[in-house]
């Protein structure tokens, strides 16, 4: 009988939340059924001992969890709830977060807390071993809503999901502002008033009261992936969480749900440019090289490298996945005339991958570009990637060099990486290829246009 009453108590409370409740209603639902969470801890230099809490399965999100310590209680609560419902859960303590901020050289103006976020981000993921890298979300309760609302705000592309926060307010405690981002003012006591100008990169979710919405809607009215969500007190939680996991879940995918951003040209692709980012993902040279060849006529496929090589990959899987994605975009485009690109770890992987591609997408291949080339590649992002460091598993680029089209293959150099010996592109190997300096080291000084006109003037035989 107990066994039946059971099942009776189940079914009524999954008919009572399934019948005509919305979706963020019956968030709540899976969590008694979750695995049990795994506890571990991250430490950094700004947010200090991490907690982290992990689902034990599979994550759907992953999330941080801002707040000061008179909602220290509720942004737990809220955390618990976002594992059970298959989150990753990092909380922030933003008394020790100002405390450590405030104790920067005086010398640096403005703090930049989505950098941190980030390096926090990969960090926590490498510590629990996830096959797949997940953009975090930022969510703020009391004053972490202002601090989660800034963090996107200076955030590049492709860098946070986006925001959620509990209730609003354009105020924030902290030493010194925080930039880039919006503009903060000094109001006394510790405070900056903040303004609504700077353009978000990403979606944010604010969870309030009826007599909050037309405040916070008017301060929203510029973004354009910016909403409230009105929730009762009783409801806020389960709105909070989902609206967590459905920013948290999204991401960019082409074919086969690889991790890619695709920019369709203005008017007929001239050709289709598949280009291989930097560790850092799809967000900087790359990114802005994509846009400008877009803005000329061609079709751009970007592979974020941050995501794509968060689990080691071997250049035949790059190579047969490549081919799919140049067949996929080329049907798309209507075009067969290809280039590859590649910038610092995604121009090194390339002489790796090139000769795994088959002969028909090699003849269809009329330009190579490598930009930023080292002189050993890897094919895993790594944590002391990021820092500069060497892997156990880099291999030399050199002897790779040797079978590559260098008649239609372009090496781009800082002049600065030229005087260190950090580039392949004035190695022996390279004799035959178009070797061209720029000032500068790796990031060649910003002038990125400059050498997306060169890229263009190879692949269509002018440079506008």
């Amino acid at each position: 009988m107990a066994a039946v009453g059971l099942l009776v108590l189940l079914g009524t409370l999954c008919a009572a939340i399934l019948i005509g409740s919305p979706s963020w209603r019956s968030a709540a639902l899976p969590f008694a059924f979750s695995p049990k969470p795994v506890h571990t801890t991250v430490e950094s230099e700004v947010f200090g001992s991490l907690q982290v809490e992990s689902p034990g399965s599979p994550p759907k999100a992953l999330v941080f969890v801002a707040a000061g310590p008179d909602d220290a209680v509720e942004r737990n609560a809220y955390a618990e709830a976002l594992v059970h419902a298959g989150a990753v859960t990092v909380t922030i303590d933003l008394k020790e977060v100002r405390a450590r901020l405030a104790a920067a050289p005086r010398e640096d103006s403005c703090h930049y807390v989505s950098d941190n976020l980030k390096d926090a981000a990969q960090a926590v993921q490498r510590k629990l071993g996830l096959k797949e890298y997940l953009f975090p979300v930022v969510a703020g309760i009391g004053e972490g809503a202002p601090f989660a609302f800034i963090a996107l705000a200076q955030a590049p592309d492709n860098t946070l999901a986006g925001a959620v926060t509990l209730g609003f307010d354009t105020r924030l405690r902290a030493d010194r502002p925080y930039c880039p981002g919006p503009n903060m003012k000094a109001i006394g006591d510790g405070t900056y008033q903040f303004d609504n100008v700077t353009p978000l990169p990403g979606a944010w979710r604010v969870i309030a009261s009826p007599i909050e919405q037309e405040r916070i809607d008017a301060f929203q009215h510029p973004f354009a992936d910016a909403k409230v969500v009105v929730a009762s007190s009783d409801e806020r939680e389960a709105a909070f969480v989902a609206a967590a996991l459905e920013i948290g879940s999204r991401g960019s995918h082409g074919v086969d749900d690889f991790p890619v951003s695709v920019i369709r040209p203005k008017g007929e692709a001239r050709a289709l440019a598949v280009i291989l980012s930097g560790d850092g993902g799809w967000r900087d040279i790359d990114k802005s090289i994509g846009e400008w060849l877009a803005g000329r006529g061609v079709a751009v496929v970007g592979i974020d490298s941050l995501r794509y090589f968060w689990s080691e990959r071997d250049p035949k899987q790059i190579a047969t996945d490549v081919e799919a994605i140049l067949a996929h975009y080329g049907r798309e485009f209507g075009t067969t005339r290809y280039a590859l690109v590649g910038y610092s770890f995604g121009a090194d992987v390339l002489p790796f991958v090139w000769p795994n591609l088959s002969n028909p997408v090699r003849d269809r291949v009329v330009l190579m570009s490598l930009l930023g080339l080292s002189t050993t590649a890897d094919f895993e992002i790594t944590i002391g990637g990021f820092l500069g460091g060497a892997s156990a598993k880099d291999r030399p680029i050199a002897p790779a060099l040797g079978g590559l089209p260098l008649a239609k293959t372009q090496c781009f150099y800082g002049s600065d990486e030229a005087a260190d010996r950090e580039t392949s592109c004035t190695a022996p190997e390279m004799k035959g290829a178009e070797l061209i300096e720029r000032p500068g080291g790796h990031h060649f000084d910003g002038n990125y246009d400059a050498l997306a006109a060169r890229i263009l003037e190879r692949l269509t035989g002018s440079g506008t």
